[in-house]
């Protein structure tokens, strides 16, 4: 994706920068993530639009929270905000250098 595509601090939108935000600034959700990359491919794999719908899966069944319908991970989404996160992304930004392969 290209720059100019960009829509909220380089990100696709202010949601995905947030669950971003959330994830790479807590070290437990961080390896948690990195954990779940690296479990999940290979240094030259191209993440696919899919793989982005697992991760939100992944990441849905942790932090729904049923009662009130919304994800809470520390900010908290309504449904509807949570479907606006571009997940591929999120994840793609979890991709390892080659040196730490």
């Amino acid at each position: 994706m290209t720059t100019e595509n960009k829509k909220y601090n380089g990100w696709t939108n202010y949601e995905t920068w947030l669950l971003n935000l959330n994830l790479q600034n807590d070290s437990g959700l961080y390896d948690m993530v990195r954990d779940y990359y690296m479990h999940n491919f290979e240094q030259d794999d191209e993440i696919t639009y899919n793989d982005g719908d697992d991760l939100k899966v992944y990441l849905e069944d942790m932090f729904h929270v049923e009662e009130y319908n919304i994800y809470h991970i520390f900010d908290s989404w309504t449904v509807r905000d949570w479907n606006e996160i571009n997940f591929k992304e999120v994840l793609e930004g979890f991709k390892p250098e080659a040196e730490e392969w």
